[in-house]
């Protein structure tokens, strides 16, 4: 989703790239603003790009020039968001004359294009201009003409964008959802769930007199959800109470009539048998009745074991909410103790599964009396400081959270502690107005630093550890000799406290924060301030250099962040996100990210090139009031005024690493047959041959004059294959990356390739609506297939090779038989255009990717759909199946992927390591790995200027579980959490006793594999089964 929509007439694009450029100044990022130029991808659907732009848009910005209202697109766009009952924002950049418009239009009619006349229908498109205007007029204007204020209009269009925010949002949202819902036959898969009906009633509640209102399309969505989500509790009200009360009473009825039964049956054959022994008619009952009694406990436990799964669905469909919702810390319990029993939903399985994989809260440091106030890693990442009100430093075993030491000298509050470089010393600053070196190894005081005649606030080794800084209450900094303690020089210059100070990589300058809203720039050898940043609007209290001295970042009361150019003292660009000021920021140990800690509780991880926020850790019960990375940059520590510690995964579990080399976008990928090697194409008109053991480029291949849009290695291996919008194929030899072939024949570009599975032939598929088999020896065309009205987009051979699959713009997909090139079937199911398709191994069933958001799979032999996995918010781009044909991948315009379990359609995991649109995806042969392609950087036009793979691990479901037990602290959830979220025993405010017994078999997961060699993120299993869980499934586990 994003802020606002621009629309605009192209011959005002130099106005709307100033506009652009003035909101990002002000805090907007790229992905806030949706304008045609950085939105719309190559080989892209222009108008469905369009739709989708406006409908996930808060607002609707309309530059009203008389270019504008005389462009049919203009008005389309207009038209439509007024359909989808957006904010309406009309910018007047040039005032216009609405009847020569409609004039102009008139003469438009017969040049339109033909998804124009689609849209328009049988209505006019002068009538539909004519009310656009009406609707313009109602609105209030903001002015950008060129006599006006352009600043103070900024500042009118940014308070008008941001004006009730949640409300505008929850519309969006919503809304989007509710379309998916309309365009996939109102399916009830596609409603809202739980809490999330809820939620979407009480926003409708609260939406008079609100503008947008909402839909009548809103509130048909938000009722049916109701109905169905009524529906659902009910049946699970009656499951229970049938399985609890009702079935058993049967049950006992039953027996007694049984035993009644019995007993006549045995008298009447004790009056036929004169003679009988009687014992041996006491035994037969005796029998009879432990028979019946046997059957009435097995009924008894099937009845409790469906009152557990009831139980256990609850609480994951809660856990599920939870966690997109992002309340990580409380859905994890919950997760836990939907998980604790010996059958777990597939559900609370996928919740812990990301969350092992994700970034989250490894461990909780707990032995301060106060607030922590600094954090510091030594060097090797082993240890790490913290400093407090308490009056001491704790130093502490990493790994397993324990305390090591505590450091006691000073006689007042520790304010800031660092590590020298060496790791064996370490310094501490403090409000007793002294610096304290300390000897690590056992934690005794070398030497106090007397001077500062005020609170020592900050503390830094120079690089080379033979020098140290200090920044103080007293307005200055001194600069200290560490081996004798003495003084070699002071700086001057701020005018109010200083808060914090930094060397630079070098250690030839250094940069001071302070509450004069001002950081300097000194040099250190002479203690002059070289210049003076300023750009804050309010205290500054923290700063940190880049790895590479370029540039810097500095934290602020104001809530925000800058990164200062060091040469010129120039802001780069300004970082917003956090709701409180920013009390702590170091740089990740490559640069490329960030870390701020806040007073609103929570730490932001940034993408520093980018200025974007990449995710948020929440934990702390209070403010926080330092960071710091590890020396590797996969962990990181905050400390707090909630008086902890605690020790983060940054880096994701499931990324092995990252493959870059391509000057844009990566479009396709595929691996060689023995997974050692894998291939990309790209939008900057090459392919790469990766190592993917090392990640390493092997060789590039040249010779395509247009974007790639499609590879595929050949079944032996030798060659590959590449589509391209320079309309042909090119076959090239992998070992020599030279070409053996052109193939040309299609009319417009070719957006998939195919080798056979002899490899004799090969299919491609190309935007004019065509297929061709090609004799991939002679390069000559063998047959060509024709049904689609639209595009093709996507082509597979079944297993066997006897057919073909594609699918189209046309939104379906063809089953071709391939020796006679005839349509043997059409599977239609998909309300927009299909992007992608797979076969299943076995070749029975087969997957496609569409723009509707959805993955179907289908029954071949049918052309019927199986069934529809819904989990993506945007275009699925791509899809392949495991080599075993029981899961699958999809990729998604909404930066992920997904997991799926093809047999439960269920969501397994999500992988959420790329930061733009996931255009390619391919599992290795092996099934263990998969490669996912993506843009990984765009210049400051949004234009991508480097292509990013990412090789992603495929853990199974219990390594991950038992993983995420061991490795992520569980909070204890109170009473009122309990009882809220209906996890068991619960109990009653402020006691420990269970209002009911816990319905759960303690379950401790076993991994059914041996794990993969660990990342740095990824701890090693102590034991192939951890220690058993509590049932209640919510005590800390480490």
């Amino acid at each position: 989703m994003t802020d606002l929509f621009i629309s605009y007439s192209s011959n005002n694009r130099d106005f709307v790239e100033r506009l652009f450029d003035a909101l990002k100044d002000n805090g907007f990022s790229d992905e806030d603003i949706w304008i045609d130029r950085k939105n719309i991808p190559p080989a892209a659907h222009w108008w469905m790009e369009i739709k989708k732009g406006i409908e996930g848009a808060d607002n609707f910005v309309f530059i009203i020039t008389q270019d504008s209202l005389e462009s049919p697109i203009c008005h389309l766009e207009f038209d439509y968001a007024t359909q989808t009952g957006k904010r309406i924002i009309p910018v007047v950049y040039v005032e216009p004359n609405n009847n020569d418009a409609l004039e102009a239009l008139k003469n438009e009619v017969g040049k339109l294009e033909q998804y124009e006349e689609q849209w328009l229908g049988d209505r006019e498109l002068t009538a539909i201009a004519n009310n656009n205007m009406e609707a313009i007029s109602m609105h209030n204007w903001l002015f950008f003409r060129d006599d006006d204020d352009f600043d103070e209009a900024l500042d009118k269009l940014i308070t008008a964008i941001k004006a009730d925010h949640e409300h505008v949002r929850e519309h969006t949202e919503i809304l989007q959802r509710a379309l998916r819902w309309e365009r996939g036959d109102k399916d009830d898969g596609f409603l809202l769930t739980g809490i999330e009906v809820d939620g979407a009633e009480y926003w409708l509640e609260h939406s008079v007199d609100k503008n947008p209102e909402p839909l009548n399309l809103h509130r048909e969505y938000i009722a049916r959800s109701r109905e169905v989500e009524d529906e659902r509790r009910e049946i699970a009200r009656r499951a229970y109470i049938y399985g609890t009360f009702i079935l058993p009473t049967l049950l006992v009825l039953v027996v007694a009539a049984v035993v009644v039964i019995v007993g006549a049956i045995v008298s009447l054959r004790e009056a036929q048998r004169e003679g009988r022994d009687a014992q041996s008619t006491v035994v037969a009952g005796e029998a009879t009745r432990d028979a019946i009694s046997t059957d009435v406990a097995q009924s008894r436990s099937v009845i409790a074991q469906a009152e557990n799964d009831i139980k256990s669905l609850e609480l994951a469909q809660q856990a599920d909410v939870l966690y997109k919702n992002g309340n990580v810390l409380e859905a994890l319990p919950v997760a836990l103790a939907a998980n604790a029993h010996d059958n777990p939903p597939p559900l609370s399985q996928s919740i812990l599964a990301d969350i092992g994989y994700n970034s989250g809260l490894r461990r909780r440091l707990e032995g301060h009396a106060f607030l922590v106030t600094s954090v510091a890693f030594s060097p090797d990442g082993a240890t790490a400081l913290s400093g407090s009100l308490d009056n001491t430093l704790i130093l502490w075993d990493v790994e397993h959270g324990v305390e090591l030491r505590r450091f006691v000298g000073h006689v007042d509050e520790v304010l800031s502690v660092a590590f020298a470089p060496d790791g064996t010393t370490a310094l501490s600053g403090s409000l007793d107005n002294t610096l304290i070196l300390w000897d690590v190894a056992s934690g005794k005081a070398i030497r106090h630093f007397e001077g500062h005649t005020a609170a020592v606030r900050s503390v830094a080794f120079a690089p080379d550890g033979a020098t140290a800084l200090s920044g103080s209450s007293d307005n200055t900094l001194i600069l200290w000799d560490v081996k004798r303690g003495k003084i070699i020089r002071r700086f001057e210059g701020h005018t109010d406290v200083v808060m914090s100070v930094a060397f630079a990589p070098d250690g030839a300058t250094a940069l001071s924060a302070s509450l004069d809203n001002t950081l300097i720039l000194w040099d250190v050898s002479t203690g002059e301030a070289i210049r003076r940043f300023e750009g804050h609007t309010d205290d500054i209290l923290s700063v940190a250099f880049s790895p590479d001295d370029a540039t810097a970042l500095s934290a602020s009361l104001d809530n925000t962040l800058i990164l200062w150019d060091m040469n010129t003292g120039e802001t780069i660009r300004r970082f917003e996100g956090h709701t409180a000021a920013v009390r702590s920021v170091a740089f990740a140990p490559d640069g490329a990210t960030a870390l701020s800690g806040s007073l609103d509780n929570t730490l932001i991880l940034w993408d520093v090139e980018r200025g974007m926020q990449l995710r948020r850790f929440e934990g702390h019960a209070a403010d926080i009031l330092s960071v710091a990375f590890s020396p590797d940059g996969a962990t990181v520590l905050s400390g707090s005024l909630d008086n902890t510690v605690i020790l983060w995964d940054v880096a994701r579990g499931d990324e092995i690493r990252h493959f870059e080399g391509h000057t844009a976008a990566a479009t396709s990928v595929a691996f060689a047959p023995d997974g050692a090697m894998a291939l990309s194409g790209s939008l900057d008109n090459t392919l790469i041959l990766w190592d993917v053991e090392r990640g390493a480029a092997i060789r590039n291949f040249t010779g395509h004059t247009a974007p790639v849009t499609s590879v595929a290695f050949s079944p032996d291996g030798m060659t590959v294959l590449s589509g391209s919008f320079d309309n042909t194929l090119i076959l090239w030899d992998v070992a020599r990356g030279t070409q053996l072939r052109r193939f040309a024949g299609h009319t417009a570009p070719v957006t998939s390739v195919a080798f056979s599975p002899d490899g004799a032939t090969a299919l491609s598929g190309s935007w004019d609506s065509t297929l061709i088999l090609w004799d991939v020896e002679r390069g000559d065309e063998i047959r060509r297939f024709a049904g689609h009205t639209a595009p093709v987009t996507s082509v597979a051979f079944s297993p066997d090779g006897a057919t073909a699959l594609s699918g189209s713009w046309d939104n379906t997909l063809i089953l071709w038989d391939v020796e006679r090139g005839t349509e043997l079937r059409r599977f239609e199911g998909h309300v927009a255009e299909v992007l992608s398709v797979a076969f299943s191994p076995d070749g029975v069933t087969a997957l496609s990717g569409s723009v509707d958001n959805t993955v179907i799979l289908w029954d071949v032999a049918r052309g019927v759909e199986l069934r529809r996995f819904t989990g993506h918010t945007d275009v699925v781009d791509s899809v392949d199946f495991s080599p075993d044909g029981v899961t699958a991948l999809s990729a998604s315009k909404d930066n992920t992927l997904i997991l799926w379990d093809v047999e439960r359609d269920e969501a397994i995991r999500r992988f959420i390591g790329h930061t733009d649109e996931v255009m390619s995806v391919a599992f290795s042969p092996d099934g263990v790995t998969a490669l996912s392609t993506s843009c990984g950087r765009r210049d400051e036009n949004a234009s991508c200027i480097a292509g990013r793979m990412i090789l992603h691990r495929i853990d199974s479901l219990d390594e991950l579980i038992a993983w995420t037990y061991q490795n992520r602290q569980v909070i204890v959830l109170n009473c009122e959490q309990r009882q809220q979220f209906n996890v068991a025993p619960l109990c009653i405010a402020g006691t420990t006793t269970p209002l009911a017994p816990t319905l759960f078999i303690t379950r401790t997961p076993t991994p059914t594999t041996t794990p993969l060699t660990p990342l740095p993120v990824w701890t090693p299993i102590d034991s192939p089964t951890p220690s058993a869980i509590p049932t209640d499934a919510v005590t800390p586990t480490s």
